[in-house]
């Protein structure tokens, strides 16, 4: 019974290499989609939570999905650095939940996924054509995202939009649909 508890995570206490990350985050920014060289759209996007913000890589249809101002819930996703900056993400056993849309406190700093020469030594970066990797040509370190400084904190809400409410995103249900639909 142990294993079916969930304990949430917050983002300022990620770590490299952390393993079953479970969070409740906002969407602050979504980066440009590019196509990696196995033919993967993938898109980086900014979150944050009360105690933070980071970046995160979202993939296919998860990313064209997701939009600035929605709460998601993150469910056994995972920590790594690439180019000494530290990002989150949610793998094939991960799972996105949206819970919610515009109001939620958070704070943008610390900003987790700040260079950190530290992680650069100790986790070096040699990925060729990672969803990070600075070839893909948009200038911005790869992340689609400006990089830029905040001091703020708030409460995020954005414009309204006409998007479903709720919605779940697992990768084996976006491949069994994409199966279906081809």
């Amino acid at each position: 019974m142990s294993s079916d508890i969930v304990r949430p995570n917050s983002i300022s206490q990620l770590m490299p290499n952390m393993k079953n990350v479970n969070l409740t985050f906002i969407v602050l920014d979504i980066g440009q989609s590019r196509r990696t060289p196995q033919g993967h759209d993938v898109r980086t996007i900014r979150v944050a939570d009360p105690t933070g913000s980071v970046l995160m890589g979202v993939w296919n249809d998860v990313g064209d999905n997701i939009s600035a101002g929605d709460i998601w819930r993150l469910r056994n996703g995972f920590t790594t650095i690439f180019k000494g900056s530290l990002s989150l993400s949610y793998g094939k056993m991960g799972e996105l939940l949206k819970t919610g849309e515009f109001f939620m406190v958070y704070s943008e700093i610390p900003n987790m996924s700040e260079y950190n020469a530290e992680y650069a030594a100790k986790f070096p970066s040699n990925r060729k054509g990672s969803p990070d990797d600075e070839t893909t040509g948009n200038g911005q370190g790869g992340n689609g995202i400006a990089q830029r400084s905040h001091s703020t904190a708030g409460i995020h809400r954005p414009v309204k939009r006409s998007v479903p409410s709720q919605g779940q995103f697992r990768r084996d249900n976006i491949a069994n649909k994409n199966a279906r639909n081809s």
